[in-house]
């Protein structure tokens, strides 16, 4: 237990001030230097959850004490003294944390398991779509798949999910139609559904939600990495309508679909999608609700952002910061 205590010791303060320096850096360089690329978020908010975790490895593990340590013990009483309060700020945390961790990782564990059992599930209730039982569905598929140079992958049609869409697996995808989606839609509308459930297959939005999720959950005691995970869902959804109004060229039909089938969801009752959740699904089409409005405005108004060349210094940068903070820490 001894070993537990002292390595939630420094890894708290870690993930407390690395998650916090490294999203007031990243929200300083969306809304000061103007990095608006929706790439250039999702990588910052990536950066904000997985910083303290490399931080540790390379400071702590492989590193110990080399190098710039010797400069913490050459600084001022006042910098040192700092670090010695946000080093005490850690050994509070982690007397908190460190009866919840094995029950955090735990759960984790069993939101997982869940996660794939659902979907299993799902898969096993409703079977395979085949071609032959609903060809427009898989001529579209096949049309889109080839655009995006990917392999269509396999289709659910499902009852009693309301209307929506969405996709499930993370190493082999499935996207889901519920069949009073397909019943209530036209083939423009069709396509416009089955553009953006590939575009998160081609992006592997899946696994790279489902590992974001698990650094948050990992990070439960810090608001700052919620945070992080709400606006990278966010802009992922964001992505997702770039790609797909890039291959089908309809912005009007793609934001009169999100309209259509938000409607018809809220008027059934199914305006959030139920039971198929955890970590199995990256998102359904209609994703929050909140972000439905910003998304349509967005897929009309189609804003061209120039690309940001400084990107690539600004993440150096703030890795090199809060790597070098944290260096001093504990």
């Amino acid at each position: 237990m001894t070993a537990v205590n002292s390595f939630l010791h420094t890894f708290s303060i870690y993930v407390i001030l690395g998650t916090l320096l490294s999203f007031i850096l990243a929200q300083f360089s969306i809304r000061i230097l103007g990095l608006r690329e929706v790439s250039s978020k999702i990588r910052l908010m990536y950066l904000t959850l997985t910083i303290p975790f490399l931080a540790y490895l390379v400071i702590q593990v492989l590193f110990p004490r080399v190098g710039i340590y010797q400069v913490y013990q050459a600084s001022t009483s006042e910098l040192r003294y700092l670090f010695a309060v946000m080093c005490q700020i850690g050994y509070w945390v982690s007397l908190i944390i460190t009866p919840f961790a094995m029950l955090v990782v735990a759960l984790i564990a069993a939101k997982i398991t869940l996660g794939i059992w659902t979907g299993k599930q799902l898969i096993t209730r409703f079977g395979y779509a085949s071609d032959k039982k609903y060809p427009e569905v898989f001529a579209v598929l096949q049309q889109l798949a080839d655009k995006l140079r990917i392999a269509p992958p396999r289709v659910v049609v499902a009852s009693g999910l309301g209307y929506d869409a969405f996709t499930i697996g993370w190493l082999r995808p499935v996207i889901v139609l519920s069949r009073q989606l397909i019943e209530s839609i036209d083939t423009d509308e069709l396509e416009a559904v089955l553009a953006h459930e590939l575009a998160h297959v081609r992006r592997r939005d899946n696994l790279t939600n489902w590992i974001a999720g698990v650094l948050r959950d990992l990070m439960f005691f810090t608001p700052v990495a919620f945070w992080s995970y709400a606006i990278l869902r966010d802009e992922k959804e964001k992505a997702a309508d770039d790609l797909a109004v890039n291959i089908t060229g309809k912005p009007l039909v793609y934001g009169a679909t999100l309209i259509k089938i938000w409607k018809k969801a809220r008027e059934s009752g199914f305006d959030k999608m139920k039971g198929w959740g955890f970590y199995a699904v990256a998102s359904s089409y209609l994703g929050s609700k909140n972000l439905l409005a910003a998304r349509i405005h967005r897929v009309l108004e189609r804003p061209q952002v120039p690309s940001s060349n400084c990107f690539m210094s600004v993440y150096l940068l703030i890795i090199f910061s809060v790597g070098f903070f944290l260096s001093f820490v504990c």
